[in-house]
């Protein structure tokens, strides 16, 4: 039995369960309250209880940058925190009791989100974050209007990668198809996967969500995953 500290905490942590789609709201704050919001993202999810993001989606479009309750409980949040410069990727729940705010992350998101955005309107959060950093003001014009997705292949069984090839895809609409592991790494399948565990990743744009998802199912189809099992031996100690 492990004896605990004198002054350790003990107890349970109980979290609100939120049902519902997770997005990510890019946000350029050039002053306190002054809010700008540049994107919506949608993303993708595994299951549970991993939620490991499989992808993400941008529309220039998306119906949610208009959500005036959404764009309230961003902008409200992002004023409580006290920040009043940069670029901030906000993680929000939409439940039927409305959205939720998950994280407050300042700085650009991950997973290539600015190059989705960028794709997808023409806006460039690195270069709105150096002229934020520079006391510049960013240009937050959309010049294109589209939708831009990224996908992620996880390994299907856990062991060493064996085979990874693609077939030749030759499309105006694929950005990128980049592969992350090569042969001999070793790799874990879900649902105990982490983003290490990524083998792939394919970017493409279109003019609707839906394009880009048709597309995105392309790319990957012609992506060949082999994975070779662990080798087990048994150990004789004395």
């Amino acid at each position: 039995m492990i004896g605990l500290e004198k002054n350790a905490v003990t107890g349970v942590l109980v979290e609100e369960y939120l049902r519902g789609p997770e997005i990510s709201v890019e946000c350029v704050v050039q002053g306190r309250g002054d809010v700008h919001i540049a994107a919506v993202t949608r993303k993708q999810l595994g299951p549970e209880p991993a939620f490991l993001e499989t992808g993400h989606l941008v529309d220039a479009d998306d119906p949610l940058l208009d959500d005036q309750v959404l764009r309230r409980i961003v902008t409200e949040a992002i004023k409580a925190v006290g920040v009043s410069s940069g670029i901030l990727h906000v993680e929000v729940r939409l439940t039927s009791q409305g959205p939720h705010i998950i994280e407050i992350n300042a700085r650009l998101g991950g997973d290539l989100v600015p190059r989705l955005v960028h794709l997808a309107t023409g806006v460039s959060l690195p270069q709105a974050q150096a002229a934020l950093a520079t006391g510049d003001v960013p240009d937050l014009t959309a010049s294109v209007r589209q939708s831009a997705a990224v996908a992620f292949r996880y390994p299907p069984a856990t062991g060493t990668l064996q085979t990874a090839r693609a077939d030749a895809v030759s499309a105006d609409w694929l950005e990128r198809l980049v592969w992350t592991h090569q042969q001999g790494d070793a790799v874990t399948a879900g649902a105990h996967s982490t983003i290490n565990d990524r083998v792939a990743h394919a970017v493409v744009y279109g003019p609707t969500p839906q394009d880009c998802r048709v597309r995105l199912a392309l790319a990957l189809q012609n992506l060949t995953v082999d994975i070779a099992a662990p080798v087990r031996t048994t150990a004789c100690v004395r």
